[in-house]
């Protein structure tokens, strides 16, 4: 069998199946004749192809690492220690500038100073004032952001302070008869108040309670072992 027929029979089958291995008779005639199996370009290519993907999935990798060691910092390493919480002992809230003279506002805070919220928030509901609703509803939000914000306790909330202080003082043109103006003025004022948490109004009850059971020193003296001095004339009833 000439050299030529067996070297056109191998290309034929590399060609017909390019995945699957050169079978055994193929390759002990091609090994007898000494003959050495040269891959097509297609399958070079491809080897190329899969040696090129290998190579950057294993790069990728120690790219990714060096980046993150340039990356990273010397702080990174070391561990921060964690924050105590703060302890909230009161909360300031205020309401927005409005149109009001700070006397009739002045009288609002002094009403509700010293109060526990529930009783400072029950005089402004039925307060009639007009400036006791918007009031009432700043001391509503006071106590909820102070509940949630602070972790103060709701129920021992007292107004322990409520100030008021000036806003714009705006001036306006008040037209006269005759060609002449005047001056208008328009006040304003906001009030401030401080949330601590006090004594409920059980404890303020207990509290009086002991005061007054301690003023009594002795039981005193009997009325009927005192003689009577100085009686009247008549009856004493």
């Amino acid at each position: 069998m000439p050299l030529t027929s067996v070297c056109k029979n191998v290309l034929r089958a590399a060609t017909r199946r390019t995945t699957a291995p050169i079978s055994s008779a193929i390759s002990t005639t091609i090994a007898q004749r000494g003959v050495s199996f040269m891959p097509s370009f297609s399958d070079i290519f491809r080897g190329n192809l899969l040696k090129r993907a290998d190579t950057v999935e294993e790069q990728k990798p120690t790219e990714e690492s060096k980046g993150e060691e340039k990356n990273a910092s010397l702080f990174d390493t070391v561990e921060q220690a964690a924050a105590p919480l703060k302890i909230h002992t009161q909360h300031k809230y205020s309401t927005a500038v409005f149109k009001i003279s700070r006397r009739k506002l002045n009288l609002l805070a002094n009403q509700i100073s010293g109060k526990p919220i529930d009783a400072a928030i029950l005089q402004m509901e039925f307060s009639d004032k007009r400036a006791a609703r918007r009031i009432k509803s700043t001391l509503c939000l006071a106590r909820d952001h102070a509940e949630m914000y602070k972790g103060l306790t709701r129920g021992k909330l007292v107004v322990a302070e409520a100030w008021v202080s000036k806003g714009d003082y705006l001036q306006r043109v008040d037209p006269k008869g005759r060609g002449r103006l005047g001056r208008k003025h328009h006040p304003s004022a906001r009030m401030s108040i401080v949330l601590k948490e006090g004594k409920t109004h059980a404890e303020i009850l207990e509290q009086q309670r002991k005061y007054k059971l301690g003023r009594i020193v002795g039981a005193g003296f009997v009325r009927e072992d005192k003689p009577i001095r100085n009686p009247g004339p008549g009856w004493a009833w």
